[in-house]
């Protein structure tokens, strides 16, 4: 590079072959003429490590997430300090992994798809009813079932005292002994009705002795389904009377159907039968080389449910954040909106308000990555293609420079969006930016003057792209 403190307005100044490779503007030819040297300033983003434009990212960010209710680790390294070799190769690597994922409608419908298979049903049973044999099986007087593992976590809790270890640990004929004798004793008392007794033996003169409890018979929900290993139908989960079934199917459903998802965030579930853990994701769309210490690159929603009864539905709202240059130390901060148990009604509503919540505290970050929220600029156009958008820019000059010709122009606008192609907005921003800094110019202010261009298509609301029909059939590019 130029020695900054050498001047460069003599023209008997003498340079280094490398230092005239690196001179724009500056024809060799007229060099070694020795006509005058026109300065260069050097420009550069980027100040003991840390990068101008990516700490007001950075800051942008953590502005918006104490706006939203955040409270976030603070970066290990000053914010705006540029990842390392490993950080950029990790941003991509996190970037890719991200757009491997499906999306929340392939996610959710396989799930959907999955549950519907199982064929579920639930049956309210009275406990004296129930039936274990000595192969573990059971039967309310009719077909016998076979019974899950996790099945007996429900046992223990509505139909035998000492909790399921207990159970798990017997032998299946001894189990089967301790369920059949605890379920012929599957009474509970009747409050209401012993009340009742109390108050008429109350109201007849308190004759004869007190009434004591009235004993009923112990109710449970016997949650069903087939198995899809040995095809015949099984009973997976043992709850209460009372529970309010919805399930993961059902969620999933909800999460297609919100609005407050963009419908290009990405989706990641985990099932194993019984509980769920469903990720809806967006990623930022930065370039890794521009990543830094402090910005948030990842932010979504999760819920987290249990269809066997061991645990509540939660939704929180979630986000990553970069705390080191290599993209090792993250902050994966959560905020829990909602947690509903599986009991009484409202479900369902309680559901898709937790969704919309936890969307909006995350939203910010959302709107800025997403595609989906981004003008596409081939619909807001009226075009067939993104060749149009970019012949319309160079026709009308919003994208020029001078001495370029159109045709050259737009076949560096393409090339340069071909690196990182897309459909929004963004897609075109990026592509006239990294023009810039791609293709050679004769002066280092046609970088500036493209960065700068680069900016206002960003936040300009009208971009210039139409070509009259007449002059369109003339063109030649």
């Amino acid at each position: 590079m130029t020695n900054n403190n050498q001047s460069v307005s003599d023209s008997s100044t003498r340079f280094s072959l490398l230092e005239l490779d690196n001179l724009p503007g500056q024809p060799l030819e007229a060099l070694l003429a020795g006509e005058p040297v026109q300065p260069v300033v050097v420009t550069s983003d980027i100040t003991n490590g840390v990068s101008a434009e990516g700490k007001a990212r950075a800051e942008a960010d953590e502005v918006d997430a104490v706006a939203n209710g955040w409270s976030l680790a603070s970066p290990i390294y000053a914010i705006g300090s540029v990842v390392n070799a490993t950080g950029v190769a990790n941003f991509r690597a996190s970037r890719i992994a991200h757009d491997e994922k499906p999306s929340v409608t392939e996610a959710c419908e396989k799930l959907v798809n999955l549950i519907q298979a199982e064929d579920r049903k639930d049956m309210v049973i009275k406990v004296p009813a129930l039936h274990m044999f000595p192969d573990g099986r059971i039967t309310r007087g009719g077909g016998a079932l076979a019974i899950s593992e996790r099945a007996f976590t429900g046992v223990g809790v509505h139909v035998t005292p000492g909790g399921a270890s207990y159970l798990r640990s017997c032998e299946p004929a001894i189990r089967a002994l301790n369920f059949n004798h605890w379920a012929a004793k599957g009474l509970r008392e009747d409050t209401r009705a012993t009340q009742q007794a109390v108050e008429s033996w109350t109201r007849e003169g308190c004759e004869g002795p007190m009434p004591g409890p009235v004993m009923a018979e112990k109710e449970v929900t016997l949650r069903t389904r087939l198995n899809h290993a040995s095809g015949k139908r099984e009973a997976w989960s043992i709850v209460g009377p009372r529970y309010a079934a919805h399930d993961v199917d059902a969620i999933a459903q909800q999460v297609m159907r919100s609005e407050a998802i963009p419908a290009d965030a990405k989706c990641d579930i985990t099932y194993d039968g019984y509980r769920m853990r469903m990720d809806v994701l967006f990623h930022t769309n930065i370039q890794p080389e521009k990543a830094v210490a402090g910005e948030i690159f990842k932010a979504g929603i999760m819920v987290k449910t249990a269809d066997d009864g061991s645990g509540s539905i939660q939704i929180s709202a979630q986000v990553f954040r970069n705390l080191c240059l290599n993209l090792i130390v993250i902050d994966h901060a959560k905020h829990q909106v909602t947690r509903r148990k599986h009991y009484g009604s409202g479900i369902e509503a309680a559901v898709a308000e937790g969704i919309e919540t936890a969307m909006g505290k995350v939203k910010v970050f959302a709107d800025k990555w997403s595609e989906a929220t981004m003008e596409n600029v081939l619909e807001r156009y009226g075009v067939n293609d993104i060749e149009a958008v970019m012949r319309g820019l160079v026709f009308n000059k919003v994208v020029h420079v001078s001495g370029i010709k159109p045709d050259d122009m737009f076949e560096r606008l393409m090339r340069a969006y071909q690196a990182e192609p897309g459909y929004g907005k963004e897609a075109i921003v990026n592509a006239v930016t990294r023009c810039a800094h791609s293709e050679t110019w004769s002066r280092w202010t046609d970088v500036e003057d493209l960065e700068r261009k680069g900016g206002e298509l960003l936040f300009a609301n009208q971009w210039n792209v139409a070509i009259p029909e007449a002059a369109r059939e003339a063109l030649t590019y």
